[in-house]
This record gives C-alpha cells, structure tokens and sequence, in this order.
C-alpha cells in the first residue's frame, strides 16, 4: 500500500484538541482498513481541508472495494461514525466493486 497526504489549505490552522484527535483516529482507523481489505497494490490519498465552519477529511483509496450492500459495517467503521456523530458531524461511506473506497467526514468547527 503506497499513501499520499495532501493538505488542500495552504496554512490549514489547529484546531480543538478533540477535533483533531477525531480527524487523527478516523484516518487511521480508514488506513488500517485499506491495509487490511483493498489489496497488496492499493494507494490511498488522504485529504483534509476546512470548508465554511468545517473541516473535511477524506481517506481514498483505488482497491478492490466492495459491495456496501452485502457488507455491514464493522466495528471500526461504527466507531468512526460514532466519534464523528459526538462533535456534531457527518460521516459516509462509499465503495464499488473493483473501484476502491471512500471514507470521508465532515466535523463543524466551534
């Protein structure tokens, strides 16, 4: 697995501490997941940019990806949309088959 980070905001500032932290564990937790399921040859991109009074993360990647519908979500996925949920955001998930996955989230900013 090959990783590329972009930083979309020039200067992107700090934010909150459990912000931060929830952006950190979501992207992580994404990772381990292409790691564990897209395959020996998968990139993943990961993107954070602020947008209005949020932030925005995106995790990528180009894998094997699956069927969202025969698949229920696992632990770490639930976990992610829980974390998420607790600050007042949002959080999807998207997949085709032989076309990759994408997590990505949206947390509004004090």
């Amino acid at each position: 697995m090959s990783i590329c980070c972009r930083q979309l905001v020039p200067g992107l500032e700090r934010f909150e501490l459990s912000v931060e932290s929830t952006i950190y564990f979501c992207c992580v937790e994404a990772l381990q997941n292409v790691a564990k399921h897209a395959g020996p040859d998968a990139r993943a991109v990961v993107e954070v940019l602020t947008s209005g009074n949020a932030v925005r993360f995106r995790v990528s990647d180009d894998g094997i990806g699956f069927d969202p519908r025969a698949v229920r979500p696992g632990h770490g996925l639930v976990n992610l949309g829980d974390r998420v949920a607790a600050l007042g955001g949002t959080i999807e998930f998207d997949s085709t088959l032989g076309r990759g996955a994408t997590v990505q989230g949206e947390i509004p900013l004090p």
